[in-house]
C-alpha cells in the first residue's frame, strides 16, 4: 500500500479575491479594527522610535481616527471616497432592484463613513 503525503503538493489556485479592489479595503479594515494599522501613533506605542504626531504637521496624534475622520490633509480624499461609494452602491442597488427604503438606509450609512460619532468606525 502506497502512503500519500499528508499535504497537497499542488500549488494553490489564484483566487480572485486576492486581486480584487475590495481585498485591500478588507485588509485596511482588519488592521484598523485590530489597532495594527501603521500610523505613527501605533509605531510609537510598539517601538518608541518615531514621534506619534501626525506626519502632515498637524498638532494631533496620528491615530486611525485622526487619519480617517479629522485630518484636514485627507478631507478631499474622504469627500471623493464618499461620493464614489455612493455612486457605485447606488448603481449596484438599482440594478438589483432593491426597495427604495433599503437603498436610503445603505446610502445614509455610506454618508457617515468618514464622520465622527459614537459608533465610529462601525457606523
Amino acid at each position: 500500500m502506497m502512503l500519500l503525503p499528508s499535504y497537497d503538493q499542488h500549488t494553490p489556485p489564484e483566487h480572485p479575491y486576492l486581486r480584487a479592489s475590495s481585498a485591500y479595503s478588507a485588509l485596511v479594515q482588519l488592521y484598523a479594527r485590530s489597532d495594527q494599522l501603521d500610523t505613527t501613533y501605533t509605531r510609537f506605542r510598539r517601538f518608541g522610535n518615531v514621534s506619534p504626531m501626525c506626519v502632515s504637521g498637524r498638532d494631533a496624534l496620528e491615530t486611525v481616527h485622526h487619519v480617517f475622520v479629522s485630518c484636514p490633509v485627507y478631507h478631499t480624499f474622504r469627500q471623493h471616497a464618499t461620493q464614489s461609494l455612493i455612486m457605485e452602491t447606488s448603481r449596484i442597488l438599482d440594478s438589483a432592484e432593491v426597495p427604495l427604503l433599503v437603498c436610503r438606509s445603505f446610502l445614509q450609512v455610506i454618508q457617515r463613513l468618514f464622520e465622527d460619532g459614537p459608533s465610529w468606525p462601525q457606523s
